[in-house]
């Protein structure tokens, strides 16, 4: 259990040292707070020692309102807590997006059960986020049976 709250604090920790660094980065440019919920499915295919994860999800959230998400994660099976790495695109019901990269540590709760922290760094966007930057934790429980994910995301965008 240590181990695992230890990850979660360097996985926060690390975002909250990027979310401080973004508002000296552009000067004049106000980070706003970005948080919401999401509910979604993932679908994995294990090539070992990798697992290949696709997912469509929805939410709601600051600035975005009602959206749609898709994402693509790779998971290193030979590591614990797993590390994962991969993208993802947000998409606003008026068609407008935002990008991301994740990383992320996933750690098993129980057989049926993942507990996954990750960590999106905005790379842009389109319409009104078209060159987007900030950085968010998303924290969610994974289904490993029904691959349903709920969880839920906060921190900062900086909207040019």
């Amino acid at each position: 259990m240590n181990t695992i709250l230890r990850g979660i604090f360097y996985l926060q920790l690390t975002a909250m040292l990027v979310a401080t660094a973004l508002p000296k980065s552009f000067a004049g440019e106000k980070p706003l707070p970005f948080h919401g919920s999401i509910q979604g499915i993932e679908v994995a295919d294990v090539q070992f020692p990798k697992l290949f994860v696709d997912a469509t999800a929805s939410g709601n959230a600051t600035h975005l309102g009602r959206f749609d998400l898709t994402y693509e994660l790779e998971v290193d099976l030979l590591t614990y807590p797993f590390e994962t790495f991969g993208s993802s695109v947000f998409t606003a019901a008026n068609g407008d997006t935002i990008t991301t990269d994740i990383v992320g540590r996933g750690t098993r709760v129980d057989p049926e059960t993942n507990s996954v922290v990750e960590i999106h760094m905005i790379t842009g966007g389109t319409g009104r986020f078209s060159g987007a930057t900030g950085t968010f934790v998303r924290t969610y429980s994974l289904d490993l049976i029904t691959g349903a994910t709920s969880g839920s995301f906060n921190g900062v965008i900086v909207l040019h």
